[in-house]
Protein backbone atom coordinates (compact mmCIF):
# COMPACT_ATOMS: atom_id res chain seq x y z
CA UNK A 1 0.00 0.00 0.00
CA UNK A 2 2.70 2.52 0.94
CA UNK A 3 4.71 2.09 -2.27
CA UNK A 4 1.48 2.59 -4.24
CA UNK A 5 0.88 5.87 -2.38
CA UNK A 6 4.44 7.01 -3.01
CA UNK A 7 4.21 6.11 -6.70
CA UNK A 8 0.69 7.58 -7.00
CA UNK A 9 -0.54 4.23 -8.30
CA UNK A 10 -4.26 4.31 -7.53
CA UNK A 11 -4.93 0.87 -9.07
CA UNK A 12 -2.47 -0.90 -6.77
CA UNK A 13 -3.59 1.23 -3.82
CA UNK A 14 -7.18 0.15 -4.49
CA UNK A 15 -6.17 -3.51 -4.64
CA UNK A 16 -4.43 -3.06 -1.29
CA UNK A 17 -7.56 -1.55 0.28
CA UNK A 18 -9.63 -4.40 -1.13
CA UNK A 19 -7.22 -7.01 0.26
CA UNK A 20 -7.18 -5.49 3.73
CA UNK A 21 -10.95 -6.00 3.99
CA UNK A 22 -10.42 -9.76 3.78
CA UNK A 23 -7.68 -10.39 6.37
CA UNK A 24 -7.22 -10.44 10.12
CA UNK A 25 -9.40 -8.44 12.46
CA UNK A 26 -10.69 -6.25 9.62
CA UNK A 27 -12.29 -9.34 8.10
CA UNK A 28 -14.19 -9.89 11.37
CA UNK A 29 -15.24 -6.23 11.51
CA UNK A 30 -16.63 -6.46 7.97
CA UNK A 31 -18.48 -9.69 8.75
CA UNK A 32 -20.52 -8.07 11.57
CA UNK A 33 -21.97 -5.55 9.09
CA UNK A 34 -23.87 -7.85 6.71
CA UNK A 35 -24.62 -5.23 4.06
CA UNK A 36 -20.97 -4.17 3.76
CA UNK A 37 -19.59 -7.06 1.69
CA UNK A 38 -22.18 -6.95 -1.12
CA UNK A 39 -22.12 -3.13 -1.17
CA UNK A 40 -18.33 -3.05 -1.46
CA UNK A 41 -18.49 -5.65 -4.23
CA UNK A 42 -21.16 -3.67 -6.10
CA UNK A 43 -18.96 -0.56 -5.92
CA UNK A 44 -15.90 -2.50 -7.14
CA UNK A 45 -17.94 -4.04 -9.95
CA UNK A 46 -19.10 -0.51 -10.80
CA UNK A 47 -15.59 0.82 -11.31
CA UNK A 48 -14.21 1.63 -7.86
CA UNK A 49 -10.47 1.06 -7.58
CA UNK A 50 -10.99 0.22 -3.93
CA UNK A 51 -13.83 -0.10 -1.44
CA UNK A 52 -13.70 -0.72 2.27
CA UNK A 53 -15.44 -0.33 5.56
CA UNK A 54 -14.43 2.32 8.03
CA UNK A 55 -13.53 0.84 11.42
CA UNK A 56 -16.48 -1.29 12.64
CA UNK A 57 -18.79 0.35 10.11
CA UNK A 58 -21.40 0.81 9.05
CA UNK A 59 -19.68 3.42 6.87
CA UNK A 60 -18.46 2.04 3.54
CA UNK A 61 -16.14 4.07 1.32
CA UNK A 62 -15.02 3.70 -2.27
CA UNK A 63 -12.83 5.66 -4.65
CA UNK A 64 -12.53 5.74 -8.39
CA UNK A 65 -12.63 7.91 -11.48
CA UNK A 66 -16.41 8.44 -11.62
CA UNK A 67 -17.73 9.43 -8.19
CA UNK A 68 -21.18 10.21 -9.59
CA UNK A 69 -21.54 6.69 -10.99
CA UNK A 70 -20.35 5.17 -7.70
CA UNK A 71 -22.84 7.32 -5.80
CA UNK A 72 -25.64 6.10 -8.06
CA UNK A 73 -24.64 2.47 -7.46
CA UNK A 74 -24.58 2.97 -3.69
CA UNK A 75 -27.93 4.79 -3.68
CA UNK A 76 -29.57 2.05 -5.75
CA UNK A 77 -28.09 -0.61 -3.48
CA UNK A 78 -29.10 1.08 -0.22
CA UNK A 79 -32.43 2.56 -1.28
CA UNK A 80 -33.84 4.68 1.53
CA UNK A 81 -31.73 2.87 4.16
CA UNK A 82 -28.55 4.90 3.83
CA UNK A 83 -26.98 8.24 3.05
CA UNK A 84 -24.45 8.56 0.23
CA UNK A 85 -21.90 11.39 0.04
CA UNK A 86 -19.18 12.36 -2.41
CA UNK A 87 -16.03 13.73 -0.78
CA UNK A 88 -12.51 14.57 -1.85
CA UNK A 89 -9.24 13.36 -0.33
CA UNK A 90 -7.41 15.97 1.75
CA UNK A 91 -4.02 16.19 3.41
CA UNK A 92 -5.31 18.23 6.35
CA UNK A 93 -7.97 18.07 9.02
CA UNK A 94 -11.67 17.65 8.36
CA UNK A 95 -13.84 20.57 7.35
CA UNK A 96 -17.63 20.40 7.52
CA UNK A 97 -19.54 22.57 5.06
CA UNK A 98 -23.26 22.93 4.59
CA UNK A 99 -24.34 22.97 0.96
Amino acid sequence: MLPALFEEDIVTFGKSINSIQEIGFKKREVEIQPVSVPLMQALRDGGAYGAGMSSFGPTVYAFGEDAVALKKIAKEFLGEKGKVLITKARNEGARIENN
